[in-house]
């Protein structure tokens, strides 16, 4: 088990020094205001923290469509779809797929950072545990916010926040997390 984590390391570090898969679209304007994204990124967030009612793990799929400015803001917007999985009373699963909207920050070599926010559908399931849900099935609408600090062109240190009220009654899973792991740009 040691050897598999160990060789997983490895080849993500190997995998991020390779920086050959973000191109930084920087503002005309102010020289640190950038966008990371250009049209056809793939972004892989695998996060763990709090989920739902417990602890869990959450996982991130972001595409990038297209670019634009508003001013001097260099922009890029796409669609991200989160899963996730918690556990503490009981099994809480979850989904989502938001439109979202990309910016960033750029100070220096130590020092960039990217912002996403989304807005969308979602879905959330509780399997056994309480009983005093009204439903254990929901669908409703949410956000989704995701910070990363950019290590590298392609690997970097996330921060993710959901939430989905899904609608389904007064005592019904929502799907939610706050969680931190790696954002590795594909």
């Amino acid at each position: 088990m040691q050897k598999r984590l160990v060789a997983l390391v490895v080849v993500l570090l190997v995998f991020a020094s390779l920086g050959a898969f973000a191109a930084e679209k920087k503002s005309a304007d102010i020289p640190w205001l950038v966008s990371y994204n250009s049209p056809g990124t793939t972004d892989l967030m695998v996060t763990a923290g709090w989920v739902d009612l417990g602890v869990g793990a959450q996982a991130a799929l972001s595409l990038t469509f297209g670019d634009f400015n508003i001013g001097p803001v260099p922009l890029s917007w796409g669609v991200t779809v989160v899963g996730n999985v918690g556990v503490l009373a009981d099994l809480e699963i979850g989904a989502g797929a938001f439109v979202s909207l990309d910016w960033g920050v750029d100070f220096g070599a130590s020092s960039r950072f990217e912002g996403q926010i989304g807005i969308g559908p979602g879905i959330a399931l509780s399997l056994g545990g309480y009983s005093f849900w009204t439903s254990p099935f929901g669908i409703g609408i949410g956000e989704y916010n995701s910070w990363t600090w950019w290590f590298s062109n392609n690997f970097g240190l996330n921060f993710q926040d959901v939430w989905v009220n899904t609608f389904a009654g007064l005592y019904s899973p929502n799907l939610y997390g706050y969680t931190l792991g790696v954002d590795l740009k594909l």
